[in-house]
């Protein structure tokens, strides 16, 4: 499959579907640091979503998530987690 991982610099998720066999690549408007340049990105997403992908994988920042528990202490992470019914693989 052909998979786009955005949002992510560390390539972390990329490397792991490159050695499932997937032709997978990173994307971020930041320098990869995962030590595969040829199969990083550096451009906003937003450019490459008219592209033909199989799949895109949108990671969501960390920083986000520290934020939102930071302002709102009462929010429970379990309201932005989704579990499928069933999934298919």
């Amino acid at each position: 499959m052909k998979i786009l991982v955005a949002c992510e610099e560390s390539q972390a998720v990329t490397v792991q579907l490159r050695n499932l066999g997937h032709e997978a690549y990173s994307c971020d408007i930041q320098e990869c640091s995962g030590g595969h340049e040829e199969w990083h990105i550096k451009r906003n997403v937003l450019d490459l979503l008219n592209m033909y992908w199989d799949m895109i994988i949108a990671l969501v920042r960390v920083q986000f998530f520290f934020l939102l528990f930071y302002l709102f202490p009462s929010v429970e992470l379990s309201s932005f987690l989704v579990y499928p019914d069933s999934v298919y693989i």
